[in-house]
């Protein structure tokens, strides 16, 4: 273990003072845990931790620290030797070992060593003054969080060096950035999607002041209005799935590096794809696309054929 740390934060080892100085000053953490955290550890072991061994005091389990290749530093069965305040204590390492960032957030309560975790009963035996360091709850119904929340609010409210660490909390002050965000980017997607359909608008107006001495000859030699504006509707369709295809493909695609950059930033965020949202804004387009044309069209029929056949 010590000479995985050997180059990592300027540390240099090559010289054997420095390294004897270095371990002259080893200490570690020492904590007693619930024996539960055990069993559930023991349920993803092919070979379980002795249970009563633990709780004896003769075992010490560590977390999972590896060196760059995947291979343990630390491997079960080896001895561990604790200086207390009551002498010393040996400890057999465990046949398994805890997630890397089991109970992190310790801060400068982490030493130099690996931290260890023990029985309560080894840690009474261990020293004759120990404190309470941390109590986990963990709710499998969601729907309680505020109420437990703020009742242990209300109990640790005379202790201020009590800190609560709570995912409700967390996930309260994610949903507010959330929800900012959110705000922003529909924001400037409504603002994208108008000046598209105005775009869109603005091209099929044109399109079809420009074509209506076209269509007036048609409808002089026998063409309906009807048949018009089916043609036209056609158009508005074509239009709409080249442009929903578009967004189904390339729109899609843009998801990929931002929902990547953005997980680097998050871990643990998810993605899901936003289907409503897509159906609303192709219903929206699809009826724009339709409506535009026509409109347009019908506004130009008002005339005669005579009379638009003579407009140029």
């Amino acid at each position: 273990y010590i000479d995985s740390l050997d180059g990592i934060s300027g540390l240099d080892f090559s010289n054997a003072e420095t390294r004897k100085n270095y371990t002259d000053n080893f200490w570690s953490g020492v904590y007693g845990i619930d024996s539960r955290y055990i069993e559930e550890l023991n349920k993803t072991l092919d070979k379980p931790i002795d249970l009563t061994a633990f709780e004896k005091g003769e075992l010490v389990v560590l977390s999972a620290m590896t060196d760059d290749e995947g291979n343990l530093l630390i491997q079960p069965g080896q001895a561990i030797t604790v200086v207390g305040e009551s002498g010393e204590q040996v400890f057999t390492v465990a046949t398994g070992f805890l997630d890397a960032d089991f109970q992190n957030g310790r801060g400068n309560e982490r030493g130099t060593a690996p931290d260890l975790y023990i029985s309560e009963q080894a840690i009474e035996k261990l020293s004759g003054e120990t404190k309470i360091f941390r109590i986990a709850f963990d709710t499998i119904d969601s729907s309680y969080d505020k109420g437990i929340m703020e009742q242990l609010q209300s109990i640790t409210a005379s202790s201020p060096g009590i800190t609560i660490l709570s995912r409700y909390e967390k996930q309260q002050e994610m949903a507010g950035y959330l929800l900012t965000s959110r705000i922003i980017a529909a924001g400037l997607s409504a603002v994208f999607l108008l000046i598209g359909i105005m775009n869109f608008i603005n091209t099929m107006v044109v399109s079809v002041n420009t074509r209506k001495h076209e269509f007036a000859t048609l409808e002089s030699i026998g063409m309906t209005k009807k048949q018009i504006r089916n043609v036209l509707l056609w158009e508005g369709g074509y239009y709409w799935s080249i442009s929903f295809l578009l967004l189904a493909t390339l729109g899609t695609a843009i998801y990929i590096p931002i929902y990547s950059a953005f997980r680097r930033m998050v871990p643990y965020a998810a993605f899901h794809y936003p289907v409503i949202s897509l159906l609303v804004v192709a219903a929206i387009v699809l009826l724009v696309c339709l409506a535009t044309p026509v409109i347009t069209f019908m506004q130009n029929v008002k005339q005669s054929v005579v009379e638009r056949l003579r407009q140029n």
